[in-house]
């Protein structure tokens, strides 16, 4: 007779004690994204200079931010809460696959939009305005965002059997494809950026208008490029999870690696609440904007107390009056 005696299959649900830090980690998370990413939506509706086609597509990457703080980060609060991760019956799982393909798609795509956007601005510096006018950017945008809604909503019609497939071309789409197109933007930017640097070094005074745009160009460009390895380091986690998933056929070691991927997860989505302080930290013209948004929100608020004071004052008169 075997004594050995069989450990039960653990859940991929999380215990109290890390279900608390989770919650916790994913409420501030989703703050930070929320609060910065309509900071910098707001500078950019706000200030006129702002307004140039480069910042549409960073608009369109920070509206892909602001609703991970909006949706994502609750929902896998609610997800972890009601002890409903991988229970792929109920409405908040479904909904999380489907905020998951589409949020994913949606910035990739912005950040391969973003890195074509760089990569004509650096190597096309006297043709940019007339490649990158305002139609093909505005349709740009509204083809990211209507392909990944509508890859997203394939996933609430796949048969359980055909996950693996789906899961698969996620991957392709959410990471292959754009990161081709960012690497070869990127490698043909820094061939052309070390040929401009030399030119900076002997432009005279009377294209100092020139070199300016030139070291513009450059500074976004390698602003957006910490951007997107801040988010290529905290998607390869989620890679990994997803390749050994795959790979998997054992009930009890799925739920271990489900388990561990929700805090990958966490980490991945954590790059939306860092995003906007980049933009402020690199760009003085937006950390200037979003310092005039924060100082119009503070007085706001101050105005808003002020007359909700002299409203219970004024309630506070009438009833002495009254007496």
């Amino acid at each position: 007779m075997n004594n050995t005696c069989c450990k039960a299959c653990p859940s991929s649900n999380l215990e109290w004690k890390p279900l608390i830090v989770f919650v916790l980690l994913h409420s501030l998370s989703g703050i930070f994204a929320f609060f910065g990413n309509a900071v910098v939506l707001v500078s950019i509706i706000k200030t006129h200079s702002l307004q140039t086609l480069s910042n549409f597509f960073l608009a369109s990457l920070s509206t892909a931010d602001l609703m991970v703080g909006l949706i994502i980060n609750p929902l896998y609060i609610a997800i972890a809460s009601l002890g409903v991760w991988m229970n792929t019956t109920h409405p908040l799982y479904i909904m999380e696959n489907f905020m998951w393909v589409q949020s994913l798609i949606a910035t990739a795509f912005s950040l391969a939009a973003i890195s074509i956007d760089r990569y004509i601005a650096v190597t096309r510096v006297f043709r940019y305005q007339e490649i990158m006018t305002k139609s093909r950017c505005i349709t740009s945008i509204v083809f990211i965002w209507s392909f990944s809604i509508a890859f997203a909503s394939v996933t609430l019609f796949t048969p359980e059997q055909h996950t693996g497939l789906l899961w698969t071309m996620c991957l392709i789409l959410s990471f292959g494809i754009p990161f081709i197109v960012i690497i070869f933007c990127y490698f043909n930017i820094l061939k052309t950026s070390r040929y401009q640097a030399r030119r900076i070094a002997v432009l005279h005074s009377h294209d100092v208008k020139k070199r300016k745009e030139v070291l513009r160009n450059h500074k976004a460009t390698y602003t957006i490029a910490i951007i997107i390895l801040i988010f290529v380091s905290f998607f390869a986690p989620n890679f990994v999870f997803s390749i050994l998933s795959l790979k998997t056929d054992n009930n009890c070691t799925m739920n271990r690696i489900y388990r561990s991927w929700l805090w990958c997860i966490w980490v991945l989505f954590t790059s939306s609440a860092i995003n906007p302080w980049i933009y402020a930290i690199r760009n003085t013209e937006f950390r200037t904007a979003m310092k005039r948004v924060l100082r119009f929100k503070r007085s706001t608020a101050v105005i808003l107390s002020r007359g909700h004071q002299r409203s219970k004052g004024t309630q506070a008169m009438q009833g002495n009056i009254k007496l």
